[in-house]
């Protein structure tokens, strides 16, 4: 079962995502590292290249099946991208944050909150570049593990994430963008019991294929902020508030 969150939903799972975030002190020092401590995310490949850091608020759903069942999988993450941006040539990207899940509905599993962290990578290429419109390819690598439970029992659910898309960059106004991609990926997890029931049970996403679309608009020659909404192998909702520094 798929839906578009509505907005109070939304801003309630953000509100709770914030609340309960263990890495949440660390993702802000990330944000302004230099004057709080050591946490050096500059990963730029020369002095010629710029870094583009991202905060990232994401929530969505998964469809994962093991045996010909649905397990609806609710993922809201936080956390921040960087990314090295020479004056040619590729861009490669660390990602790291916090992840809150439960699974939303399905006869298998009880509706166990759980959270960890995810960490990930990321490659992005220019195809063509003409100022008002822009095409790149982009493909990322994320591994996440969130766990939870009960005194009766200790859950988790890791899994190996990766996706690839080529999106289209077009300018509607001065400031503003839109951005269009096709989305193939997929997800395989392994979710663990341990307690009462053991269990390891295996699954992977339903879909591996969608569409993601959304605006990003620019606030200074530097700042920008982006909305988008993907039905691919995920299905929800990103905030992105990006800089290049």
């Amino acid at each position: 079962m798929r839906y578009i969150p509505s907005l109070m939903a939304y801003r309630s799972v953000v509100h709770a995502t914030f609340a309960r975030a263990r890495l949440l002190p660390l993702i802000m020092g990330c944000c302004f590292w230099r004057p709080v401590f050591a946490l050096d995310l500059d990963i730029r490949s020369s002095s010629a290249s710029l870094l583009d850091f991202s905060f990232l608020i994401d929530h969505s759903t998964v469809d994962l099946t093991t045996d010909n069942t649905l397990i609806e999988t609710n993922i809201n993450r936080v956390g921040v991208l960087t990314i090295d941006v020479p004056e040619s040539g590729p861009q490669f990207g660390l990602a790291l944050g916090y992840a809150y899940g439960d699974f939303n509905n399905n006869p298998l599993f009880e509706p166990n909150d759980m959270d960890g962290w995810y960490i990930g990578i990321l490659a992005r290429g220019v195809l063509y570049d003409s100022g008002n419109m822009a095409v790149t390819m982009e493909g990322r690598y994320i591994y996440q593990d969130i766990s939870g439970g009960d005194e009766s029992k200790d859950v988790s659910l890791s899994w190996n994430e990766y996706a690839l898309n080529v999106t289209l960059h077009m300018a509607v106004t001065g400031t503003l963008r839109l951005v269009v991609a096709p989305v193939y990926g997929g997800v395989d997890t392994t979710y663990r019991e341990r307690g009462t029931v053991n269990q390891t049970v295996k699954m992977d996403s339903d879909n591996n294929a969608g569409l993601l679309a959304g605006l990003r608009y620019q606030l200074d020659p530097r700042e920008f902020i982006s909305l988008h909404y993907q039905d691919a192998v995920f299905t929800g909702v990103l905030v992105q508030f990006q800089r290049l520094f």
